[in-house]
């Protein structure tokens, strides 16, 4: 934020906002994919805005214009194949309360409406960071009105890598996966082939074991990811190769990794358990034991008989007593 003149009693402040997307202090791009450095911009400047990127052999001014208060500026994907690895800094330049851009492009110089300057181009030039800090220090002058905010990035050569193991049962659904510098929404084209796969003649017969299609790199930190599910029940077990690239064959990497056939397994009886005995012998058989005899009961006749017979003696017994007595 930069506060300017006041004018008429009136202080005028003019902000500017910048934003590179997607946001990460160092972001990193593969060569072929495209840049947007987005914002947000006040004061409705006419002339728009100046957007300066310096990097390796490499500098570009362009002025856009603001719609509303929001703006965009891309590196194409054809202009960051033509860059070189490394780092890059973006100043997006505000001409301020009188639209005028008072640094700007003259000759082979960048120069300033209070006459200070930098080489730009020919053999004297400066780049990378040694110019974005020499605009900045023009941009910084107590006579310039004009702001500007600052973000830097990093270009690299793509690379596509594969993190998978190197070997599985076959007739499982395993993940193949890997990671890449490449952008989120760019597009791969995987191919998985069988090692035996030779062409063949057109009267011969021949066997295929692979798959192909077309995938789509998702978001991760700090790499970003991609990755498919591939099912192998129709798959012989082989050694398989795997080529991942991107839709337009600028990159791509070969992996490798290995189906064995299952085991064999024997289906397993559920085991009796027997009760053990005490010494055992092949003869010995368990002895049975012998019921325990009852008696039958007496017929409820007989108890009477038995009971008639008691009470009999008995009264013979008192009347012998009595004659004894006389």
């Amino acid at each position: 934020m930069k506060t300017i003149l006041k004018i008429s009693g009136i202080l005028l402040i003019l902000l500017i906002l910048c934003a590179i997307q997607p946001a990460g202090a160092t972001d990193t791009y593969a060569k072929g994919d495209s840049i947007k450095i987005t914002g947000t911009a006040t004061g409705n400047p006419q002339q728009g805005l100046a957007f300066w990127v310096f990097g390796p052999n490499y500098w570009t001014r362009e002025t856009k214009q603001v719609q509303g208060t929001d703006y965009t500026y891309e590196l194409t994907s054809s202009k960051t194949s033509d860059l070189s690895p490394g780092q890059y800094y973006c100043i997006v330049q505000h001409p301020m309360y009188n639209g005028v851009f008072d640094v700007y492009v003259s000759g082979d110089k960048v120069v300033s409406s209070d006459g200070e300057s930098f080489v730009i181009s020919g053999s004297s030039k400066l780049q990378g960071s040694a110019a974005a800090y020499a605009l900045m220090r023009l941009l910084d002058s107590p006579n310039i009105d004009d702001t500007y905010t600052t973000s830097t990035f990093i270009i690299a050569e793509p690379w596509i890598s594969f993190s998978n193991r190197a070997e599985y049962t076959a007739g499982n659904r395993i993940y193949i996966s890997g990671t890449t510098n490449l952008a989120p929404g760019d597009k791969l084209i995987y191919n998985v082939v069988s090692s035996s796969f030779v062409p063949t003649q057109k009267t011969q017969s021949s066997e295929f074991s692979g798959e192909s299609g077309t995938i789509t790199v998702g978001y991760g930190s700090p790499d970003n990811v991609w990755g498919f599910y591939l099912d192998t029940t129709n798959l012989k077990p082989d050694d398989y190769t795997v080529n991942v690239e991107k839709n337009d064959g600028s990159v791509s990497f070969t992996g490798k990794f290995t189906l064995v056939a299952p085991s064999a397994t024997t289906p397993v009886t559920p085991a009796v358990t027997a009760v053990p005995t005490q010494n055992p012998t092949p003869s010995q058989t368990q002895p049975v034991p012998t019921p325990i005899p009852t008696q039958s009961p007496l017929p409820v006749y007989a108890v009477l008989l038995a009971v008639v017979a008691a009470f009999g003696a008995v009264g013979l017994a008192a009347a012998s007593g009595g004659k004894s007595d006389d």
